[in-house]
């Protein structure tokens, strides 16, 4: 019977990024330089169209690079990965098992209606309707109810504790849009007619299909330390690596995220913008879809672990930009935690570095005799396609019958079945590195955004280095629709078949 094996990138190296990046060949950007003067308008590149700006399916980078300019959370994630109030001005957990929110007075969404308790309530109840189908669900699954205790004020109950969920609330499942404007646009929410209704900002503009979509600056804006600087921003679809590249070059667009690692060189020398380097919490992992098959033995799955050279895929597939996970929760996403807890965390840690010799032994006395696997991967970039070839040689080398299964590269909504607790892991990323390891981030030449775009690993580009903002944005973005197994934590992608938080 064959295994199935998933290429997937999710949250978390072990390794500690206290002190910065060591490698001369990158260097983290946690701020970039702050704007200069306000733009009337910049453009954007996005790797693929989004299917929907619905915050409840915006599982992916597409979407929610959009979203993290229109719509916010009750909570802020920060540059540092740490998370303080936003639409939420306070909040407390008087029980283990209940949490507080006080709303912030005086804020108002795009169509000028103000926020109100209700439309809180009405935003996370969504997650735990059936109906709407969200991809956040896992968030909300020790959720016992949700509803509105003062005028401003919301209070969750929970199940059971869940040391990760008000950290959530900093990241997507934390989104809150106008219940009246959920309610009026049905099903054509978050598409091109209905568009979206937050407090971000930017609005909603417009959005021609396989083209582009358009945000306006919103000047009812809340916070004025945090307001747009720049008049109007398009986001435009370019689902070509090399064309993304030539588009910075050129300036027919002012920056964007997905920087293929083979063109980092050509783009880090180059005059027409500057390449950045953020902070984040991002692992590359192979997720072990079936127990049935050859994978379902530990051994198996450790043999296969040690036969991938993962030094060998960072330097070839990330250019060096990364290191060797050991763990799917990076060090980082700890930072509120003591220390000396967190190092002796890292020290505890099973490591299993690269041993062909062993991993065969071991392969062999757990029975590989030739079985097939299937490794499901998507031609995201270069990076994708040299992992994916890298663990199908391991297998190779132990013994297996690999077999590669390319999906079509598309934002869409997604499920997939539970998947084990046990998983290969590779990762691409530097430590404190971000959610894909084939996706990066250069900072925006504006500073829109509410949620941050920092994390190791995460690359950019921009023809508009002289405007760029003072601090990132804070909604951490995400991607595929996967359950976790029961008992993992996680957080800002609650989805991910991974162990992560934001």
């Amino acid at each position: 019977m064959a295994a199935v094996l998933t290429t997937g990138a999710c949250s978390g190296t072990a390794h500690s990024d206290i002190g910065g990046s060591t490698n001369a060949a990158y260097q983290l950007t946690d701020r970039t330089p702050a704007p200069t003067a306000p733009l009337d308008s910049f453009s954007w590149s996005i790797f693929a169209e989004p299917t929907s700006i619905d915050y409840a399916y915006a599982f992916d980078y597409p979407p929610n690079q959009i979203l993290s300019n229109v719509c916010e959370s009750l909570l802020r994630w920060n540059p540092d990965l740490t998370t303080s109030p936003n639409l939420a001005s306070s909040y407390r957990n008087p029980t283990p098992t209940t949490w507080v929110y006080k709303i912030r007075p005086h804020v108002r969404f795009h169509d000028g209606t103000v926020l109100t308790a209700h439309d809180v309530v009405t935003s996370l109840r969504r997650h735990l309707d059936p109906a709407v189908g969200s991809a956040w669900a896992t968030s909300f699954r020790n959720v016992k109810s949700i509803d509105q205790s003062g005028e401003l004020e919301v209070t969750v109950r929970l199940k059971k504790p869940d040391s990760t969920f008000n950290q959530e609330m900093a990241a997507s499942p934390g989104t809150v849009e106008s219940a009246a404007t959920l309610a009026e646009e049905g099903k054509d929410y978050g598409s091109p007619k209905g568009g979206v209704n937050c407090t971000g900002p930017f609005s909603f503009g417009s959005w021609n299909p396989g083209q582009s979509l358009v945000l306006k600056k919103f000047d009812g804006y809340w916070n004025p330390k945090l307001s747009a600087k720049a008049g109007q921003v398009t986001f435009v679809f370019l689902s070509d690596a090399t064309t993304r590249v030539s588009a910075f070059q050129s300036g027919e667009v002012d920056g964007g995220w997905m920087v293929p690692t083979d063109s980092y060189a050509q783009l880090g020398s180059s005059r027409a913008g500057k390449l950045y380097f953020g902070r984040n919490t991002t692992v590359a992992d192979e997720v072990v879809g079936d127990l049935k098959g050859p994978l379902g033995d530990t051994r198996v799955r450790r043999a296969l672990l040690m036969a991938i050279d993962r030094e060998g895929i960072v330097k070839a597939g990330a250019s060096g930009v990364g290191e060797v996970a050991d763990s799917l929760v990076t060090d980082n996403v700890w930072n509120g935690a003591p220390a000396a807890t967190r190092k002796a965390l890292l020290e505890d840690l099973p490591r299993y570095p690269y041993d062909p010799a062993k991993a065969k032994k071991l392969a062999k006395q757990a029975g590989v005799r030739g079985q097939r696997i299937v490794i499901a991967s998507s031609p995201l970039d270069s990076q994708s396609t040299i992992t994916t070839q890298a663990v199908a040689q391991a297998a190779r080398d132990i013994g297996l019958d690999p077999k590669i299964d390319t999906l079509p590269r598309r934002s869409t909504r997604r499920s997939s079945p539970t998947p084990p607790p046990a998983r290969a892991s590779t990762s691409s990323s530097p430590s404190g590195t971000r959610r894909s390891p084939t996706r990066w981030t250069c900072t925006p030449p504006w500073r829109p955004a509410r949620r941050p775009t920092t994390g190791a690993g995460r690359t950019g580009t921009s023809t508009r280095p002289s405007s760029r903002p003072s601090a990132p944005t804070n909604r951490p973005r995400t991607r595929r629709p996967t359950r976790r197994p029961s008992g993992s934590p996680c957080g800002s992608c609650p989805g991910c078949p991974c162990t992560h938080s934001p």
